[in-house]
């Protein structure tokens, strides 16, 4: 097993792993280069039970595993799994050489058996089709080495082994079993390589029951635009929120609420006297959580970090307002800074609440505390159905363990708060006046005529209050 660094960002603390489709090399990826991620293909699985080690300073993984790269990832970050805060599977599953599960056994190993220099041709001309979205290009250089490239028996020789040594690895049977948390599985609904239907039996099959996402395409997927649809767009998510803003505070019903229920939930833990303390905020937006707090605290200092542009709060006699990312903020900030850590309604966006737990509970002065709500699985599900793919949130017990590994003076509340609307355009205005669910426009008809005559939105809300001992 091998690997190259394709995309290195200065002081990165956030790394995305790309296991390659098989007989294909670094050379096929060396245009992903995602802001504040690093990018590390892994490929030649003649040895991926060799484990692969990840750089210590890496806070944040995510592996985006395409074709055989499935079950060698799987195999390979055995290890490190605990480590990797999701994986993304790409028209390719756990059990690669499988009549139900996977590529149909006797054309797997037929293919083992006959491959040559021309046969391989054929192969990588099935990855796609003329009537396909995506075109492979076939001319990308596909030669690991030099030795390779000069000698293509070598290469030959290399890609049977690894197809022997992958064709036995089967799906997991229980949660026990499993190693990687595979959150999603792309699949080319025209796979030419690995059958539609089997990667759906399989993935349906999976104990973690990832989110399926069937794209009509075939087996080759550019992973930049996988990777585009993993990791949160600022841009869009900061235009939908900027445009809201005037009408946020007014629309917000849930929202204010969940602030509200937050800021009591601190009450008996603060002291009478927080004169000297300073407070952290993570996306106050229009302020309805800071206005809460305001009336049981008065800190020295107030730090507020937002995507977008904020407006002067004043609750403290030092103010400081950063207009960034605060997932990728919070890893170079020094340990503990804070007396108070707060977010309300929106670590939902971030790619991993696990490290923002950790980095929560880094920052934090000994009996420093963090106030925390975000939306978790069942939010807005009655939009599920009527788009193409519902949003992927966390469960309560996901999110339970990751603030469990980080304090442990931890108290976890959930609620559902249930909307009523007149008509489906009076809740589609109430999401576009509070820039909550960023829908896009294409989608807005489809939603009106889908939508009961009165609809109903219900919110799924998490609580969380930790206190570092």
């Amino acid at each position: 097993m091998k690997t190259s660094i394709i995309a290195r960002n200065p002081s990165c603390h956030r790394l995305i792993i790309i296991f390659s489709g098989w007989s294909t090399s670094p050379a096929l990826y060396a245009g992903i280069f995602p802001e504040g991620w690093d990018v590390m293909v892994v490929y030649d699985y003649g040895r991926t039970d060799e484990p692969l080690s990840i750089p210590h300073y890496y806070s944040s993984i995510l592996v985006v595993a395409w074709s055989l790269g499935v079950a060698a990832a799987e195999e390979a970050l055995r290890h490190e799994a605990h480590r990797v805060s999701g994986a993304f599977a790409v028209n390719g599953t756990l059990a690669p050489a499988h009549d139900l599960y996977g590529i149909p056994s006797r054309i797997y190993h037929d293919t083992e058996a006959a491959l040559n220099e021309r046969n391989l041709r054929r192969f990588r001309h099935r990855l796609s089709s003329s009537r396909d979205p995506y075109t492979f290009p076939e001319e990308s250089p596909a030669a690991i080495s030099e030795a390779e490239a000069t000698d293509p028996q070598l290469l030959i020789a290399r890609l049977r082994t690894e197809l022997r040594h992958l064709a036995p690895h089967t799906l997991p049977l229980s949660a026990d079993e499993c190693s990687l948390p595979w959150r999603k599985a792309y699949i080319g609904s025209s796979d030419l390589i690995f059958p539609a239907l089997n990667q759906r039996r399989a993935w349906e099959a999976h104990p973690a029951r990832p989110q399926i996402c069937e794209w009509q395409c075939g087996h080759y997927i550019p992973l930049d635009l996988i990777i585009s649809d993993i990791l949160p767009d600022h841009t869009r998510i900061r235009s939908h929120f900027e445009a809201s803003h005037p009408t946020y505070d007014e629309n917000a019903t849930a929202q204010t609420r969940i602030a509200a229920r937050l800021a009591a939930l601190s009450q008996k833990y603060i002291p009478n006297d927080t004169s000297a303390w300073h407070m952290l905020e993570i996306g106050p937006g229009t302020g309805s959580l800071t206005r809460e707090l305001a009336r049981r605290i008065s800190p020295a200092k107030a730090t507020f970090v937002d995507l977008c542009p904020l407006p002067r709060f004043n609750i403290a006699s030092q103010e400081l307002y950063l207009t960034t990312d605060a997932e990728q903020w919070m890893t170079h900030e020094p340990d503990a800074k804070y007396d108070l850590i707060a977010s309300a309604s929106t670590i939902q966006w971030f790619v991993d609440p696990r490290a923002f737990f950790a980095n929560a509970a880094r920052m934090l002065r000994p009996g420093g505390m963090l106030l925390c709500s975000t939306f978790v699985e069942g939010n807005l599900h009655e939009l599920d159905a009527l788009r193409p793919a519902p949003i992927l949130y966390r469960t309560v017990r996901e999110l339970r363990e990751m603030a469990m590994a980080a304090f442990d003076d931890i108290l976890i509340e959930e609620e559902q708060i249930p909307l009523d609307f007149n008509s489906p355009r009076e809740a589609l205005m109430h999401l576009k006046l509070t820039g909550v669910a960023g829908t896009a426009k294409s989608h807005i008809r489809h939603l009106l005529t889908s939508l009961p005559p009165r609809p109903r939105l219900t919110y799924h809300a998490l609580y969380v209050r930790a206190i570092k001992n």
